[in-house]
């Protein structure tokens, strides 16, 4: 089942999720919460999470150097993580575009698929219009 996220959840309630399950140190707290937004709310979640990670995917912060093998998917986790350590720290990073850690943190981008999916006792694809993909934000430089 295709389910489109586009109507996010309130930047105050995204940022006070990421902060109460911190995702990058166990997943389990993530999916708890999420599970408790309910089949209306994921995708909320997973649209504004879409809007948190663009200012991330610029040059800067991909921090490229010369010769330097470059995986979008990597960049992604890596982009991931900073969300998942919370707004300060997302924050800082955004006022400051510069390298990324060398740390990841993909669960959270699976985990409002699997909520969704233990909910609704199907396979789900989450589409949000604004892609979550590394090198998709057109004012980043790429």
């Amino acid at each position: 089942m295709e389910v489109v996220a586009k109507d996010p959840i309130p930047a105050n309630a995204f940022w006070s999720l990421i902060e109460r399950s911190r995702p990058a140190e166990d997943n389990a707290p993530l999916f708890l919460e999420l599970l408790a937004l309910g089949v209306e709310g994921i995708p909320g979640f997973y649209a504004r999470l879409a809007m948190v990670l663009l200012p991330l995917d610029t040059r800067a912060h991909a921090g490229l150097r010369r010769g330097e093998y470059f995986s979008p998917d990597d960049f992604l986790d890596r982009r991931l993580y900073v969300v998942s350590q919370g707004q300060q720290v997302y924050d800082d990073f955004v006022r400051e575009p510069r390298r990324l850690p060398e740390a990841g943190c993909g669960s959270l981008e699976v985990a409002p698929v699997n909520a969704l999916e233990e909910l609704l006792q199907e396979e789900v694809w989450i589409y949000s219009p604004l892609s979550i993909e590394s090198g998709r934000n057109p004012e980043g430089g790429w």
